[in-house]
C-alpha cells in the first residue's frame, strides 16, 4: 500500500488535512481581494504631509476619511452578512447584494476623492 492510498483511506486524516490546506490557502489570498486592504496608507499620505508641512484641516481630513471608511466598511459588512442569509428570500438577497456593490463603489470614490485632496495639499506645502 503506497503513501498516497494508506493517507486517502483515513477520512479523518485526510479531512483535517484539506481543512488546514484550505484555510492557508485562504488566509494567504486574502492580501489580493479589493476590499481587505486597509486605508493606512492613504492616512499615512497625509500624516506625511503633515509632517513636512503645517496646514490646517489636514488632521482633520485623515480622521474624517478614517471614520468615513469604517461606518462603509461597517454598512459593506452588514449587506454582505444579510445577502448570504438563508432566510432572507431570493429577492432580498439580491437587494442586499447589489447595496453591497453599491457601498464598494462608495469606499473606491471615497478613497479617490481623498489622494486627490492629498495630492493638492502636498502641491500647496511644495509652493
Amino acid at each position: 500500500m503506497s503513501f498516497k492510498s494508506s493517507f486517502e483511506s483515513h477520512p479523518v486524516v485526510f479531512g483535517f488535512s484539506l481543512i488546514i490546506v484550505g484555510f492557508g490557502v485562504g488566509f494567504g489570498f486574502r492580501g489580493y481581494l479589493p476590499g481587505l486592504v486597509t486605508s493606512a496608507a492613504p492616512v499615512a499620505a497625509v500624516a506625511a504631509t503633515i509632517s513636512t508641512c503645517n496646514l490646517p484641516g489636514s488632521e482633520e481630513l485623515a480622521r474624517a476619511h478614517s471614520d468615513r471608511i469604517q461606518k462603509l466598511r461597517a454598512s459593506l459588512e452588514f449587506y454582505e452578512q444579510q445577502s448570504s442569509r438563508f432566510s432572507n428570500t431570493k429577492n432580498e438577497q439580491e437587494n442586499y447584494k447589489e447595496s453591497a456593490s453599491r457601498v464598494r463603489q462608495d469606499i473606491l470614490q471615497e478613497t479617490e476623492i481623498f489622494k486627490t485632496s492629498v495630492s493638492a495639499l502636498s502641491r500647496i506645502c511644495a509652493e
